[in-house]
């Protein structure tokens, strides 16, 4: 809020010297819009990562990092719409709203000592308030490698209590119809979400109704995996000889390469004969593994030809061929006969002539399969 409020005052601090030139009008303005940004909050919220979604424990009154809640408050017995399109902002954390009532999260074994009570963000702690609002986790979830992707195997624990119901929980809009109850201390709830997930962003509204007196809910959001989807991407499908290629893993959170090739999700490699790299990749203690076959072309090399050296106004007889067969042969010339030039084909057949001792020298390279050899002078 300090940065926008900063660069808020310089924008019309340069438009009043510009255009206003009036200090009264530019402290009128500026005093409107700050009273609007502080009284219309802009939160931004990174979405976490699937494995690390528990908060830990927060200071009373602070904003949770992952949870959100629906900025409207809808009255009990009435209409709720679907949670998509709502405006949520950050919840509030409130472990003291209710002492010896609500349970005390530092108490409760691990995980759930790694969670907090959340509440709306109506401005005080503790608000009390008859209603229904939604509660939002927002989570993304990767793309996988041949039409498979951490959606289809990823499953949301979500542990803890409420106060006073759970009406219905949501996963990108569809309802569950899953409900619990905690009043107060009450039992422990839990909810398992799995096979309605889909890759990228998700939503889970967990629907929550309040009867009055202070209300809220303790989650703690634990995950597993069936598996890991690794997915491995060249920048090249094929190399030839001598050149390398970079071989990138994505879909987990740690690598570990095959053939003592390190850790990261990333390495660089220059084979000489076509290999088969794998990479194992762990989310949590889950892991999974991709393989990647990189083509090494051999690059063709010029096979050597021993000439004897011919009279003027004859033809030169240059056969070309290459190791391996097959190659696509150019050339250039220089020299001091006349008749030379470049060309291309399978064999340099030019009429040299010259009134004295005189000498051609061709540079052919050899193209096959995209690859093509070391130059290779004749004379």
């Amino acid at each position: 809020m300090q940065v926008k409020l900063f660069y808020l005052f310089l924008i019309f601090y340069f438009i009043n010297i510009m255009f206003l030139r009036n200090l009264k009008v530019f402290r009128v303005i500026f005093f409107i819009l700050f009273c609007y940004f502080l009284n219309n909050k802009i939160y931004a919220q990174a979405l976490p990562n699937p494995s690390q979604l528990s908060t830990g424990q927060g200071p009373v009154g602070s904003l949770d990092p992952n949870w959100r809640v629906s900025n409207t408050l809808f009255p009990i017995g009435g209409a709720i719409p679907n949670p998509i399109g709502l405006v949520y902002t950050p919840a509030l954390i409130n472990n003291n709203c209710a002492p010896g009532a609500w349970v005390n999260p530092a108490a409760l074994p691990p995980p759930l000592n790694n969670g907090n009570w959340i509440s709306s963000n109506t401005g005080t702690v503790c608000d009390q308030e008859a209603g229904s609002r939604y509660y939002r986790l927002t989570l993304n979830l990767p793309e996988g490698c041949n039409g498979s992707n951490i959606a289809d195997t990823y499953v949301m624990n979500l542990d803890g209590y409420v106060d006073n119901f759970i009406d219905n929980v949501f996963v990108n809009g569809n309802p569950t119809g899953i409900t619990g109850a905690g009043f107060w201390a009450g039992v422990n709830n839990n909810i398992v979400l799995q096979g309605m997930w889909v890759p990228g962003q998700n939503f889970v509204d967990i629907l929550v109704r309040n009867s009055g007196g202070p209300g809220g809910l303790f989650v703690v959001a634990n995950t597993t995996l069936g598996n890991v989807s690794v997915c491995l991407t060249s920048d090249k499908t094929s190399i030839c000889s001598g050149e390398s290629v970079t071989l990138t893993a994505s879909g987990a959170e740690t690598y570990v390469w095959s053939n003592g090739l390190g850790t990261g999700n990333s390495i660089t490699v220059n084979p000489t004969v076509t290999t088969t790299y794998s990479v194992t990749g762990t989310v949590g203690t889950v892991t999974g593994t991709a393989e990647f076959q990189v083509v090494v072309k051999p690059s063709p090399v010029v096979n050597p030809v021993f000439l004897n050296p011919i009279c003027s106004g004859n033809n030169t007889n240059i056969p070309l061929t290459s190791n391996p067969a097959g190659a696509i042969f150019s050339w250039t010339s220089a020299g001091n006969a006349l008749g030379h030039s470049a060309g291309t084909g399978n064999n340099i057949t030019q009429t040299l002539t010259s009134l004295t001792p005189a000498f051609v020298n061709y540079t052919v390279n050899a193209q096959l399969n995209g690859c093509h050899n070391d130059i290779e002078k004749i004379k």
